[in-house]
């Protein structure tokens, strides 16, 4: 629980890992493995959720960012990563931590959320005002989806049929219908959106904002 006077809660565990000066995304796979993506060395860190031991995996392709782990081993076991300055998509196998693939995508590739089935892969072109969706198992793009400008961070609904895109520039939240692959609303927000999460129960919109 929090100290008293205190809305922190007390630090766990914290790592500190040579020559990483950026560490950005964090997330955790359905085996415990932490994950983070650190651009400034062009590397991801899986960490052993026993031993805290530390496995760098060099990703080819520059600036990796976001991270898209596999919850539920349906469809593929690792994670995706979002190569920022290199406009690709990094395939880690969470067994070997080796990269298995690198998929072309568009411009500023900044994040990635995919369907609770796993089958689908939506994520955020920066750069080119769109969310690309990918079917995982061919690796192939089945739409590209207009937004507002400079769309970031995305959340899945639990019930996997709304996405949810913050629009940095655009100052909205885009809702997209995962089934039709289109926008189905355009919410306005505070100044640049960027983080957002979704309630267990789907109804609540989480957003946080760089600047609010």
């Amino acid at each position: 629980s929090a100290a008293a006077g205190n809305d922190l809660l007390p630090v766990f565990q914290s790592f500190q890992f040579a020559g990483t000066s950026f560490p950005d995304q964090i997330a955790a796979d359905s085996r415990g493995t932490i994950w983070f993506s650190d651009p400034s060395a062009n590397r991801v860190l899986a960490i052993d959720p026993i031993t805290n031991a530390a496995t760098a995996v060099l990703v080819p392709g520059g600036s990796p960012d976001g991270l898209c782990v596999d919850d539920k081993d349906r469809v593929w076991m690792g994670l995706y990563v979002t190569n920022l300055g290199g406009n690709t998509l990094s395939v880690i196998d969470g067994r070997t931590l080796k990269v298995t693939r690198t998929i072309p995508t568009g411009q500023d590739p900044h994040f990635a959320v995919a369907t609770p089935d796993g089958r689908r892969l939506f994520v955020t072109m920066a750069g080119a005002d769109q969310v690309w969706v990918f079917d995982t198992a061919s690796d192939k793009v089945l739409a590209k989806i207009p937004l507002g400008l400079r769309p970031t961070h995305l959340a899945m609904a639990p019930d996997g049929k709304f996405d949810y895109a913050s629009l940095e520039t655009s100052q909205e939240v885009g809702v997209i219908n995962t089934l039709t692959q289109r926008v189905e609303a355009r919410i306005p927000t505070g100044p640049e959106p960027h983080i957002t999460s979704v309630s267990r129960d789907g109804k609540v919109v989480f957003v946080g904002g760089a600047e609010s």
